[in-house]
């Protein structure tokens, strides 16, 4: 699993180089979260906060490519007194729809990844799992380099994280180079 990480990670860099090279558009995103809690244990049911940091590259008007890192803190329980944050590291590939206004820019994007949780629960939730991710969001340009975005997004993680699954409703900015 790591193996396959850093080879994508080589992959997208290098995409990512030679798109910047080549006159292409590369950006830095930054957002916060809400995450409504999908956890199949009967015991965890609060809703979390999050952070979100992306990474990408235009490599065309519709087509760009992602590196996501997601951090949610504290799924808690019923009573508060146990909590897990997870962390999530995904290359997207994300769908820009074509439209006549290049101010509002809607999108949809899915990726694979890796999710890493922490726990201080009794039951020791601390795993790495592969996971997989898809959305829709918009793009809302204020100037030719900063945009105003938000998405939805939906996680699921799979091996013994397969109980994990929850929606990200992010807010955020993204500035193009």
């Amino acid at each position: 699993m790591k193996r396959i990480l850093l080879i994508g990670l080589c992959v997208l860099f290098s995409v990512s180089v030679s798109g910047i090279v080549y006159g292409q558009t590369a950006y830095l995103g930054v957002g916060a979260s809400y995450n409504l809690e999908g956890i199949d244990f009967d015991q965890f049911e609060d809703d979390a906060s999050g952070l979100n940091f992306r990474f990408g590259i235009k490599v065309n008007e519709t087509i760009a490519l992602e590196v996501n890192i997601d951090q949610t803190q504290q799924f808690e329980n019923i009573d508060n007194s146990q909590h897990f944050d997870l962390t999530s590291f995904s290359f997207n590939g994300k769908y820009i729809f074509p439209f006549s206004s290049s101010s509002v820019q809607p999108f949809i994007t899915a990726g694979v990844g890796l999710l890493f949780s922490k726990s201080n629960a009794a039951m020791a939730m601390d795993e790495t799992d592969m996971g997989v991710n898809f959305g829709a969001g918009i793009d809302l340009f204020v100037t030719d380099a900063l945009a105003l975005c938000g998405s939805v997004k939906y996680f699921r993680a799979f091996g013994d994280l397969e109980d994990v699954n929850f929606t990200q409703i992010m807010v955020g900015t993204v500035y193009y180079f």
